[in-house]
């Protein structure tokens, strides 16, 4: 009767283990896909909102200078890169 090699259950699955640890900790920091399409909403909003605010500042007489509208772009976009860093758990 031959004799066949097996190895034991737990000797496979502590390879697998060993194997797996860096992906598994390159994956702990990505969130979710529910998080990325939220985020990606949020994002669309507050564009919107800074384009409406200024498209209706503009309608009412109030016609704001470049640099101002500039300015507002760019809080805008810093709050979305905040979003961003949230998101991935780095801030």
């Amino acid at each position: 009767m031959p004799v066949r090699f097996r190895p034991s259950a737990p000797q496979r699955k502590e390879h697998t283990m060993t194997v797996l640890a860096p992906l598994m900790a390159l994956l702990v920091g990505i969130p979710s896909v529910s998080t990325i399409i939220t985020l990606l909403i949020h994002i669309c909003v507050i564009a919107l909102v800074v384009f409406l605010i200024i498209w209706v500042l503009e309608q009412l007489g109030f016609s704001l200078p470049a640099q101002v509208a500039k300015i507002l772009y760019v809080i805008a976009m810093l709050l979305v890169v905040l979003m961003i860093l949230q998101a991935f758990g780095i801030a």
